[in-house]
Formats: structure tokens, sequence, C-alpha cells
């Protein structure tokens, strides 16, 4: 029996094997990098929008609103993004104080012929309410 051949074969079939999932890999990178990107954006957009409203203002609702917007606009689910405000509530707002903002989106890692794979990006941003400024 002859085995002339065989390693061709064998090499393409390794190579495939090899050269796959690491090619997925790299291209799993872009998407999520993108949604970690917007995820910091909106953060700090969200927590600006809530350290300038002043104690009397409540505008979680409102950046809650402009998150889902900028996540709409990346391409992204609205309904897949979560906001979360100083681990509760940011109000009232206080001169010196600080409003936290975590924003989670789910992105779509990889798309295969199989499904999705998602991950989860975060991004985070704390916006100093300035001690001298003055509310409405």
């Amino acid at each position: 029996m002859s085995e002339r051949g065989s390693v061709p074969i064998e090499l393409a079939m390794g190579a495939g094997l090899l050269v796959l999932p690491m090619a997925i890999l790299v291209l799993s990178f872009g998407p999520m990098a993108e949604g970690r990107t917007m995820a910091r954006a909106a953060a700090a957009e969200a927590a600006r929008l809530v350290a300038l409203g002043g104690p009397t203002n409540n505008l979680e609702p409102e950046a809650v609103e402009m998150v889902r917007l900028m996540a709409t606009n990346a391409g992204l689910d609205a309904d897949v993004v979560t906001v979360e405000f100083c681990e509760g509530t940011c109000q009232p707002v206080a001169r010196g104080g600080v409003v936290v903002v975590s924003v989670s989106v789910a992105v779509p890692a990889v798309v295969t012929p199989f499904g999705t794979l998602t991950g989860t990006a975060v991004g985070e941003h704390v916006e100093a309410v300035d001690l001298y400024r003055s509310f409405p």
C-alpha cells in the first residue's frame, strides 16, 4: 500500500484545524473593541448629563434613553443595554459629589453559521460635580 500523497492532505487538514479557530478569534476582537468604546462613551455622556442636571432635576431616565439611542446608532439592539447609576441612584446630585455610571452592552462577537457568540462590553465613567457651580 502506497502512502504517497497523504502528507499534503494531512497538512491541509491540520492547517485548517489550526488556522480557522485563530481566524475566528482574531475577527472577534473588532466588534468587542467597538462595543467597549461605545459603552465607555455612553457612560461618559450619561454621567455628564446627570452631573449637570442639578439636585432638583432627575435626568437619569433621559440618560438611559440617550445610552439606548447611542447603542442603536452603533448598530446594537437597545434591549441588550444595561445602565447603572451610582449603585442605585445618584439623586440628589450635590456639589463636590460624583456621578458613577456603568454601561453594559451585549455585543455579537462572532457570527457563525451555527449561531452567534456574544460577549459583554462594559464601560464605566466617574463624573465629578463642580464644587462651585450654580444649579438652576
